[in-house]
């Protein structure tokens, strides 16, 4: 779920042009239970999605009709670190259990 309809594009585009491209669809498209991944500005799992990736700063307070939710931010940049943070103790304070993974110099790391 992203949401800004020109940042779910830019997404699509990334996706299909990696060597190791994942097929997907848009809501644009149409078809949600046709598609392995489907991209939308809506967090209604229309195609009965279990996970949910939230990209650029979108949020939802639908968490827990899926099975796992990812909120996927810039963490150079000091605006989406603070909006992240503000998602992350609305979540924890809603009763989810929390996860994060923080980069190290070689590897990522998992903390709770």
């Amino acid at each position: 779920m992203g949401s800004d309809p020109v940042g779910l594009d830019a997404l699509s585009t990334a996706l299909w042009a990696q060597p190791a491209w994942l097929p997907h669809g848009m809501a644009a498209d149409g078809d949600p239970d046709l598609q392995p991944v489907w991209l939308s500005a809506d967090a209604e799992p229309s195609n009965g999605a279990r996970y949910l990736f939230l990209v650029e700063g979108a949020d939802t307070d639908r968490i827990a009709t899926f099975d796992r939710v990812f909120d996927l931010f810039d963490g150079n940049n000091p605006d989406a670190v603070t909006a992240a943070r503000v998602r992350w103790k609305a979540a924890k304070d809603a009763g989810h259990t929390l996860a994060y993974w923080q980069q190290t110099e070689s590897s990522w790391q998992k903390k709770a």
